[in-house]
């Protein structure tokens, strides 16, 4: 009996057919009358103010028009409201006979309260109720019909109190609410599977919901309880919540979500399509993966949207500014799946106690545009990161970390799950990685650590490193340098495959084991650059099988006198340089199979003999080098170019060094020598002049000049321009041109009037021949400094001819720069202006010596006045030069008293040197006078001015000889007795007074004579 309840007896659906049966069967007969509505025939308006009925075996129902309360009550089920075998023509005019016993009332109703002794609520039970705004659902509810509350556009309120309902009808709530908060009471422990949406998947029908409270009771959320409900914008997940279904809140209006820590499940698209999601907090220690059988896709009206796949944010955020997702402190795991395809993910924060992200966790979110990975990270699974092609940066804490990271890839070359792969760039403690050193400590370097990393500009490989793992840095396009550190025993397949643009590896692994044929670690790197450089340590044994079998781009190898052996095909495959620092060591028979290039062997090294050269291969060119030191380089030859122009490249071919070494080795290098690192420096076109360049070889270098002419580019003047007559004439046979001097190109633009008849009148330029209107409004360029144009004509028809618009000259220009050398007192200088660049002479003059340098007077008496002689200088030619223009005059300070005085003549401007003249000024001369004595003479004169001293001279005739008899020291020595003499007999006597300076005497003029008689 229990299952047969329902608010209205099926016995009373049966008679009403019947009635209906017989009704139409009467009426039938009856012009123009019309079928009553199936509510009136059944239900008749009472004028009372409520009404009340049965709608089960024991339930019913009371509503209160005037308070709106619709009472249900009672032992029983609500029967479902149908007919089920009445169908009308038009889809929704079907829903118009579906009615509950209270259908004729439904207006009146605004709030229903069900008894809790109501076990389930019927098909339909309160459909297109608009007026209702609130309904209590009782916990004692366990079944809920189809479309029970379909089209409730009124309904602000749903307090949802039933515990579990198991029994829950399709589309209950379609198109019902208007901003409904849906409050799911404290005894509720789950929500029903599509609890406020359509089942149909064909259109948009979520309930129109506000916000839902759940209650700490409830444990799950039904598969899509409020899908597509799109006014839905908050919503609170309570605690006690542990899974979450497929779909639950997909494409609601939420903008922000938190994942309890107690939720363990959550259902693919469970978040999907919320286009104005912008927050997601994840507290969830531990939520299951998902997996491709949780594959999910919706569709409408028969076409698919764009919400398909496994992850659980399908296709979120994409209407504002992104998502960002942080995860608490106590997750442990992201799991598989979790955020595929969630296009509108931005950023992430990931928490230091998450040890591990499942696959394709991050699957194709193209929006995501930095991840930061903490240290705590110990495994990445299966492309977490594919398709992540918007990422920009990759941050990372501990570097030791991120080496250890177990990745799980797609395929040999998946290194797409790396998020490095899509040009992000790499980031340690903020910091951006372009030059790594991996730190001591290391012991591998997993599989794909840094694949596709092109921002990784080099990388050195720590000492306690062993094993390099498979494709560890491969396609990093940017990485310039490798260091491989000396533990490395063993490196993975791919390790540096594709790294286009490495320059130098340098290896100073000393026992790495021969690898695997197919191991291919250095395949196809270094082909975008020069080559790479390869350079073995001083303490390398071994050098590995297979280690560079197929890398293409090697330059050049130096293998060291350590090395004992090279394995089988260690250098297969390409064409370059070997250099041996030491004594040959031993190799197998395919060591260097399809290998060319040159081997460099050093010199005085008896083991390098014919039979061991042989044995390395015939294909190879032998070159002995000198492992001495450079002692000496010169130039042998310049290049043959030496003169270039704005923008030109230097061509240094015809260069060429002599070099010589301590160990008496000599060789001549020139810059493209592939034996010696020639390198060249100094030269740029980009101006105009002389250039200094430098050419070093082994730390020694050479200097030579290179000149640029300078580049004029301008506007030829019009009037000089070739033009035709318009109309030309017939049987015409006309050659103009025009001619720029060394003009090293012309560009020519003709006019849009150009045109001569076609196929029939032809105009050259320069050679090539153009015919109708293909000159018009045509730019030729002609190199060269002269243009020639031609126009040839039949004897039948006319045209305008041509005429040029333009013509712009780029001439090379003498950059003429003027050189004095000047002229001396004993060599003739030159003026000359000449081409800095290319040192043409555009002008020479001479500068005559100054030949002639003279005082006007070399001596002066002293008369109380400063005294200085003129300075007439003349060159070769006799013309007198300039005193401040061609020379400067310095005279000694003073030039007043008694004393020797210089005169330094400074040449300036076209002269140079110093010539330095002398002048004196004498005392004036004393005034002496004499007396006679027994047997003496005294001799006495007046003090000169001046004078630092006196010499006093004697004669025994007037004219006879003088012999100076006293020199006196001191202004004021002013006398002086000569004795000794003989009585009777007469001398003369005169004085001079004289002046030292600078080491030398100047003397005044000897004074009068004086003779006197001795007594």
């Amino acid at each position: 009996m229990e299952n047969k309840k329902h608010i209205l007896n099926r016995v009373i659906a049966c008679a009403v057919v019947v009635f209906v049966a017989v009704t139409a069967t009467i009426m039938s007969g009856v012009a123009g009358i019309e079928l009553p509505k199936w509510s009136e025939v059944f239900l008749t308006r009472a004028s009372a103010a409520s009404y009340s009925g049965k709608c089960g075996d024991k339930a019913v129902w009371s509503l209160n028009t005037s308070t709106g309360v619709l009472y249900i009550d009672g032992s029983g089920d609500m029967y479902d409201y149908d007919y089920g075998d009445i169908y009308d023509y038009g889809y929704d005019d079907f829903y118009d006979y579906y009615y509950a016993p209270w259908e004729k009332y439904k207006s009146y109703i605004r709030s229903v309260d069900i008894g809790n002794s109501v076990t389930s609520i019927g098909d339909y039970a309160f459909y297109n109720c608009t007026g209702l705004k609130s309904i209590t659902i009782p916990d004692s509810i366990t079944s809920i019909g189809f479309s029970a509350f379909a089209a409730c556009t009124g309904l602000t309120k749903i307090n949802w109190n039933a515990e579990d309902v198991k029994n829950y009808g399709a589309d209950v709530f379609r198109h019902a609410g208007n901003g409904m908060d849906v409050v799911f009471g404290n005894s509720v422990k789950r929500i029903p599977d599509q609890a406020f949406t359509n089942s149909e998947m064909y259109s948009y029908s979520g309930a129109y919901i506000k916000s839902v409270t759940i209650s700490d009771s409830v444990t799950h959320i039904g598969d899509r309880a409020f899908f597509e409900c799109g006014t839905l914008t908050n919503v609170k997940i309570s605690d006690s919540v542990t899974s979450i279904g497929e779909s639950a809140f997909g494409y609601t209006g939420l903008t922000s979500v938190t994942i309890p820590a107690g939720v363990t499940s959550i259902g693919a698209g469970a978040f999907g399509g919320c286009a104005q999601l912008t927050k997601i907090y994840w507290n969830a220690e531990k939520v299951r993966d998902l997996s491709e059988k949780d594959y999910i896709e919706y569709y409408c009206d028969g076409y698919y949207i764009d919400y398909h796949g496994v992850g659980m944010f399908l296709n979120s955020g994409t209407a504002g500014p992104g998502i960002r997702v942080v995860f608490g402190d106590n997750v442990k795991t992201i799991p598989a799946y979790a955020f595929e395809r969630c296009t509108g993910l931005k950023s992430v924060t990931i928490g230091k106690s998450v040890t591990s992200i499942g696959s394709h966790a991050f699957y194709d979110c193209t929006g995501l545009k930095s991840i930061t990975i903490p240290d705590s990270i110990t495994s990445i699974g299966y492309s977490a990161f594919s398709g992540c092609t918007g990422l920009k940066s990759v941050n990372i804490t501990d570097l030791a970390a991120w080496c250890k990271i177990s990745f799980v890839f797609d395929g040999w070359d998946g290194v797409s799950s790396n998020p490095l792969w899509y040009g992000a760039k790499l980031y340690i403690n903020g910091k951006l990685a372009t030059n790594i050193i991996i730190p001591d400590g290391i012991t591998s370097i997993r599989d794909y650590a840094f694949g596709g990393y092109t921002g990784l500009k080099s990388v050195t490989i720590g000492k306690s490193v062993k094993s390099i793992g498979s494709h560890a840095f491969y396609d990093c396009t940017g990485l310039k340098s490798v260091t491989i550190g000396k533990s490395v025993k063993s490196i993975g397949s791919f390790a540096f495959s594709e790294c286009t643009r490495l320059e130098r590896i340098n290896w100073t692994a000393v026992n790495v084991r021969d690898f695997d044929p197919s191991n291919r670690a250095f395949c196809d790197t270094g082909t975008a650059g020069d080559g790479i450089v390869v350079v073995f340590g001083d303490n390398v044994k071994i050098i590995p099988a297979y280690a560079f079998e197929n890398c293409t781009g090697l330059k050049s190898i130096t293998i060291p006198d350590s090395v004992k052996k090279i394995g089988s095909k260690a250098f297969g495959g390409f064409n370059a340089q070997i250099r041996f620092t030491g004594k040959p060591p031993a190799f197998s028979s395919d060591t260097f199979s399809g290998l060319k290039g040159t081997v460099l062997y050093p010199y005085k090294i008896s083991e390098w003999k014919s039979a061991i050269k042989s044995k390395y291969g015939g294909q190879f060119t032998w070159v002995c080098y000198s492992k001495g030191k450079l002692t000496e380089l010169k130039i042998k030859s310049m290049p043959k170019k030496t003169v270039y122009y704005q923008g030109q490249t230097a061509n240094y071919s015809g260069l060429s060094l002599s070099a010589k070494w301590s160990d008496g080795f000599s060789a001549v290098i020139t810059p493209d020598s592939k034996i010696y690192d020639v390198s060249i420096s100094g030269f740029s076109s980009k101006t105009p002049g002389l250039k200094t360049v430098t050419a070093t070889v082994g730390g020694k270098s050479v200097k030579f000049r290179l000149g640029v002419h300078k580049l004029n580019t301008f506007t030829g003047k019009k009037s000089k321009y070739p033009e035709s007559a318009h109309n030309y004439a017939n049987n015409l046979n006309e050659t103009k041109t025009y001619k720029c001097t060394n003009a090293l190109r012309l560009v020519v633009t003709f006019s849009n009037k150009t045109y001569v008849e076609k196929d029939g009148d032809y105009i050259y330029v320069n050679g090539t021949r153009y015919t109708g209107n293909q000159l018009a409004g045509k730019t030729i360029t002609i190199k060269g400094d002269t243009l020639t144009v031609k126009l040839v004509s039949d004897d039948y028809g006319r045209g305008y001819g041509y005429s040029i618009d333009k013509i712009v000259v780029t001439r090379v220009e003498h950059i003429n720069k003027t050189r004095i050398t000047p002229a001396t007192t004993a060599k003739d200088g030159t003026v000359i202006t000449a081409c800095e660049a290319c040192g043409k002479v555009a002008k020479k003059a001479v500068i005559y010596k100054a030949s002639s340098v003279k005082l006007s007077r070399t001596k002066y008496t002293y008369n109380g006045k400063v005294q200085r002689p003129t300075v007439t200088v003349k060159n070769s030619k006799g013309a007198t030069l300039k005193n401040g223009t061609h020379y400067t005059v310095t005279y000694s300070s003073g030039c007043k008293n008694p004393g020797k005085y210089a005169v330094k003549i400074t040449f300036k401007g076209y002269y140079t040197g110093t010539k330095t003249l002398y002048f004196t000024i004498a005392p004036t001369t004393p005034s002496l006078t004499v007396t006679a004595g027994a047997k003496k003479a005294t001799l006495k004169w007046n003090k000169q001015v001046g004078a630092t001293g006196y010499v006093v001279y004697m004669a025994t005739s007037k004219t006879g000889k003088y012999s100076r008899i006293a020199v006196l020291k001191g202004n004021s020595a002013v006398s002086y007795a000569k004795t000794g003499l003989t009585t009777g007999k007469t001398y003369y006597f005169k004085v001079a007074a004289y002046s030292t300076s600078g080491g030398s005497n100047v003397y005044s003029s000897f004074s009068s004579v004086k003779a006197v008689k001795v007594k």
